[in-house]
């Protein structure tokens, strides 16, 4: 958590992450991941 707010004070990653539409979490496994990219996909209506 310490790391998170570092790098958004310290490297002005602030501004893109409060402007983003879309944020997906990246803090347990990655298949978890893979599926918040899946549901966020398809809710775009990117899935072929």
């Amino acid at each position: 958590e310490t790391r998170d707010y570092q790098e958004i004070e310290r490297l002005e990653k602030g501004g893109p992450i409060a402007i983003a539409d879309y944020t997906l979490l990246n803090n347990g496994e990655s298949d978890e991941l893979l599926k918040s990219l899946d549901a966020l996909v398809n809710k775009l209506g990117l899935q072929p």
